[in-house]
């Protein structure tokens, strides 16, 4: 068996135990969490399979965000349950890890050529901002449940805040990067732009919190714009390079 076909496989495998945390009744959360703790191993295999499809261990090719992004919601949400979140508020967030993970299947399986530089910073940035794109797009999803009366609203700030952090983290790996790449820190290039304007996005709902108008409602209202902004600026442009022919290798 190829490492190829074991990537491919075990992606699949992933998806469909994701998808079958969805179904399964709520009165069964100890097989929920078991089908999903196996679905995270099969997925971390797929992952680390890909970090090998060059012929030698390459950590960007394990970063690249259509495949890391869906593993770390993943990860994040076994963060939640280990912090004795109640099972069936934390596979809430299943649906848009389910989504984001038949994203990665139709998308070229093949690593981008980008992803294989050897600094240690590139691998940093890839690392820091796709799970900070793991966190907003938590974050968003839990303020929309919040909204609806079935999360907290504790859980989704907490996971916004955490997502700026990380995304500030990444900022300043991606700079040195570029420094060292391009001999600048900043490029006036639609990359580069897009993250700025996400970032200040968050940083406006971290300081949104000093104003006395400003209640729980309206930050979950706001965390859920933040998740659609991150999508519409960022992820929207990877539509463009999915297909059917993808589904395979």
């Amino acid at each position: 068996m190829t490492l190829d076909s074991i990537f491919l496989s075990c992606l699949y495998l992933a998806a469909l135990g994701y998808f079958l945390c969805i179904l399964i009744p709520r009165g069964k959360q100890a097989v929920a969490e078991t089908v999903f703790i196996a679905a995270f191993s099969f997925h971390t295999v797929s992952l680390v399979s890909r970090g090998w499809m060059a012929g030698l261990f390459t950590p960007g090719a394990m970063l690249q965000e259509m495949f890391f992004l869906p593993w770390c919601m993943a990860f994040l949400l076994l963060v939640l349950r280990l912090g004795k979140n109640p099972a069936d508020m934390v596979f809430r967030g299943a649906a848009p890890l389910c989504l984001f993970t038949v994203f990665a299947l139709f998308y070229p399986k093949v690593p981008a050529h980008y992803l294989m530089t050897r600094t240690i910073f590139s691998q940093m940035f890839f690392l820091a901002e796709v799970m900070a794109h793991a966190l907003f797009l938590l974050g968003g999803w839990f303020a929309l449940l919040s909204l609806a009366g079935k999360s907290d609203e504790k859980t989704c700030h907490s996971l916004v805040v955490w997502g700026f952090v990380s995304y500030s983290a990444a900022q300043v790996f991606g700079a040195y990067w570029s420094y060292l790449g391009w001999g600048n820190l900043f490029s006036w290039t639609g990359r580069h732009l897009t993250s700025a304007a996400i970032w200040c996005f968050y940083a406006a709902y971290i300081h949104l919190r000093f104003l006395t108008w400003w209640n729980p409602s309206r930050r979950s209202v706001f965390a859920v714009a933040g998740a659609a902004v991150f999508f519409l600026m960022h992820y929207l442009s990877y539509f463009s390079e999915m297909s059917f022919r993808s589904l395979g290798l």
